[in-house]
């Protein structure tokens, strides 16, 4: 077995600590559902994405008895943020535009030019946006864009974003 302080803790400030309670001399592995392994008994995790999260314990002790346990956390909340600009002229840096969103059951974008026409749309908050129109076969000039975002969050309630993107290549 092991303790998990706390069980629930925001989107804010996502880490827990996890202690192993199995007596004697151990070997453990953690493996946590956002997909981090950790070989130590006791350790610190911070959370990416918000919701029921998962961690598995697996134990083996000096005589070679293996056992598992499995514990929960919940992170509450919900995290959007979009920037204003994007360069994406393939040097590595800043070469898409994603808006950050955590804790959200539901996530439409929609991006539109300066004529009101939707010019690339995800239902995937880890979908950016590389510039491309038409299904990705042309990219659009230099410019600004305008998007909306409607998102619910883990308790379904609904949230609206709008705003600009400046793209320069």
């Amino acid at each position: 077995g092991f303790t998990i302080f706390p069980q629930e803790v925001s989107v804010f400030y996502p880490t827990v600590h996890i202690i192993s309670t199995v007596p004697g001399k151990n070997e453990c592995l953690f493996t946590t559902s956002d997909g981090a392994v950790y070989h130590e008994c006791e350790f610190y995790h911070t959370w990416e994405e918000a919701g029921t999260q998962q961690i598995i314990q697996y134990v083996t002790n000096e005589f070679g008895c293996r056992a598992d346990a499995e514990g929960k956390v919940l992170i509450t909340g919900f995290l959007f943020y979009a920037p204003n600009s994007f360069t994406p002229d393939n040097d590595g840096i800043n070469d898409v535009w994603l808006p950050v969103a955590a804790g959200v059951t539901e996530y439409s974008l929609t991006i539109y030019n300066r004529w009101g026409e939707a010019i690339f749309h995800t239902d995937d908050h880890k979908k950016p946006w590389i510039g491309e129109t038409g299904e990705g076969v042309y990219f659009v000039p230099d410019g600004v864009y305008n998007y909306q975002v409607r998102l619910r969050d883990l308790e379904h309630l609904p949230h609206y974003f709008s705003g600009h993107i400046t793209l320069v290549r």
